[in-house]
């Protein structure tokens, strides 16, 4: 038994074979068809045809050319100027060239033609030399009486009589040849019409023919294999496939063991389903409780906030206390004490001074997890030049703003914030006689995207992940006033906002700080 593919290849290569015969056939039925039109099949009068409107196109032009030198000649005559002369001899050779043509294919050429043009040459070449031998007039030369243009007259009659009589010739001769080219190509043409319908009636009816008895080769184990699958019992695999069908040989056959082995693996896989059912059940379990500590864990975080919030705010009034004790004893006493013991109450002074610091730094970032969401459209360059004008930095750092900066929506608070501490950290650190602060701004995909550079003394690349973390600082605390918060309320108020905050830094070149903002 044949495969399909099989098949298929017999069918195609049938149908293949009968195109090929039947555009033999036309391509045949064509030859015969255009052979009416043919050079060969031409009658030779038709021919004859061609070449007398040839003659007579080149009979035309040699009276046009005439008429031009004798126009040029008696401009010359008349004006006597340089160009007209020029145009004279050009004229002439057009003419000589033409009249060869035309001996060329006519071997009638009139003789008397020939002469006439001769001896008008021949006159228009003695007038010239007259004057230019004698330089007069020679106006009366152009009468109608005159020898020249007597000439002039018999060369154009001559050159019209032999052009009527051509035309005549080939009038008669068009009619009787379009008279038996027609006649013939009709023949032809009907006769080979005929042929052609023929043969595509046939061609039609062979490969309708050829089409159904494949198409029921191919079809008939499919149709069986068809009938199998749609048995009542088969859409819960109950049913196996016929035996009859698994021995078929080709490509049914495989498709029907095919069939037969899916069954089966569809079978063993039906206890996995189930499982696979409840385990999602159960995922779907998990995926509730997920959502509910997080919703915890946001409930938490606030909590937290607010008190870190209160406990700072509380502290402050303990911290006041502690304060001003220490400044009504350095007004009565301090002046009594030993040197150790103001270097001791100093100390004090200063750590009340960073607790201070401190527990504002924890308000801050406190405030920057419950900070308003209220936004308003903000002129980034006008915040800018608040914030340098509220440090007042030192006449050694010079500070450039970026006359491109955005005016963008967001919250003025949360803005102002972060533009302080960078640049409050940026002026601190300065460490060269002549300090360098560049803000910027390029605009990014869906992002605004701002910088924040100084020539300070950079940050080594172990720390420039940590310096974002809560009171971390890269100096001891008793050798610097920072509490260690300003980068990371930068670093939330932007997270919290839906931005990102980074750093490059070179050793001793200085530092930038980049934050992106999202563009509403």
């Amino acid at each position: 038994m044949l495969t399909i593919k099989g098949k298929l290849l017999i069918s195609f290569f049938s149908l293949s074979m009968l195109i090929f015969l039947v555009g033999m056939i036309f391509y045949n039925q064509l030859k015969i068809l255009i052979q009416p039109l043919s050079p060969q099949s031409i009658p030779q009068n038709v021919d004859l045809l061609g070449k007398n409107i040839e003659k007579n196109d080149l009979i035309f032009k040699l009276l046009y050319q005439q008429l031009l030198v004798n126009n040029h000649f008696e401009n010359y005559i008349l004006t006597q100027r340089l160009p007209e002369l020029q145009e004279y001899y050009a004229s002439d050779a057009d003419l000589i060239r033409i009249s060869n043509e035309l001996k060329n294919i006519d071997p009638n050429f009139p003789n008397e033609l020939t002469n006439q043009l001769r001896l008008s040459e021949d006159e228009r070449q003695n007038l010239l030399n007259i004057l230019k031998s004698q330089n007069v007039s020679l106006i009366n030369e152009l009468n109608p009486t005159s020898n020249y243009s007597k000439i002039k007259n018999n060369v154009r009659n001559i050159i019209n009589h032999y052009y009527r009589q051509s035309e005549q010739f080939s009038n008669e001769l068009a009619i009787v040849s379009v008279k038996l080219s027609v006649k013939n190509a009709n023949k032809k043409l009907q006769d080979s019409l005929n042929t052609t319908l023929i043969i595509f009636i046939d061609a039609i009816i062979i490969s309708i023919i050829l089409t159904i008895i494949a198409s029921r080769l191919i079809t008939k184990p499919i149709g069986l294999l068809k009938k199998n699958l749609e048995q009542e019992g088969m859409e819960n695999l109950s049913i196996p496939i016929e035996p009859t069908l698994l021995q078929l040989r080709g490509e049914i056959g495989d498709l029907a063991r095919s069939f037969d082995k899916l069954i089966n693996k569809l079978r063993s896989t039906t206890v996995l389903r189930d499982e696979l059912i409840n385990e999602i059940k159960e995922r779907k379990k998990v995926e509730k409780k997920l959502r509910r500590l997080a919703l915890n864990l946001r409930e938490s975080n606030r909590a937290l906030d607010q008190f870190a919030y209160i406990a700072s705010h509380d502290l402050r009034a303990p911290l006041r206390a502690i304060e001003n004790l220490a400044d009504w004893i350095q007004q009565d006493s301090y002046g009594q004490f030993s040197e150790t013991s103001r270097n001791h109450f100093d100390l004090l002074k200063k750590r009340v001074e960073r607790l201070d610091s401190l527990i504002n730094g924890i308000l801050d970032y406190s405030r920057a997890g419950i900070m308003s969401n209220s936004e308003q459209i903000i002129d980034i360059r006008k915040i800018v030049e608040e914030v340098v004008d509220t440090l007042s930095p030192s006449k050694h750092v010079d500070i450039v703003i970026d006359s491109e900066l955005p005016i963008i929506k967001c919250n003025k608070t949360s803005i102002t914030q972060i533009f302080l501490n960078l640049l409050s950290n940026a002026i601190k650190y300065i460490d060269k006689p002549q300090g360098h602060i560049n803000i910027g701004y390029k605009q990014i995909p869906k992002y605004h995207q701002f910088y924040i550079s100084d020539n300070g003394p950079g940050i080594e690349p172990k720390f420039q992940d940590k310096i974002f973390d809560i009171f971390q600082t890269l100096q001891s605390r008793d050798t610097t006033d920072s509490t260690g918060l300003g980068l990371a309320i930068v670093k939330r108020i932007i997270e919290k906002n839906g931005g990102r905050v980074w750093l490059t830094s070179e050793i001793g070149k200085g530092t930038t700080f980049y934050f992106t903002w999202p563009q509403v």
